[in-house]
């Protein structure tokens, strides 16, 4: 769904608490940076400063965390 550049409104619709804004937060971003549009910076913004910060948070352990990232598109590293 994020990554369908030929749709301008997509919507997702599940109960409270199950993620929604994680899951295309994370998979948005990622696909950004690796997919065809090779973003070299990615702005998050979010409601408040702290949820701004997990959804980065989530990013960072993905990136950290996830072998097959590693594997396709690495190396890469993560600053600070």
């Amino acid at each position: 769904m994020t990554e369908r550049g030929d749709e301008q409104l997509s919507v997702l619709t599940a109960f409270r608490g199950s993620a929604k804004s994680t899951l295309v937060t994370l998979s948005y971003t990622l696909w950004s940076v690796f997919g065809n549009q090779q973003k070299k910076f990615v702005l998050l913004i979010g409601l408040t400063q702290p949820q701004a910060s997990i959804h980065f948070m989530n990013i960072r352990a993905a990136l950290e965390g996830n072998e097959l990232l590693g594997t396709d598109f690495g190396p890469y590293t993560i600053a600070d």
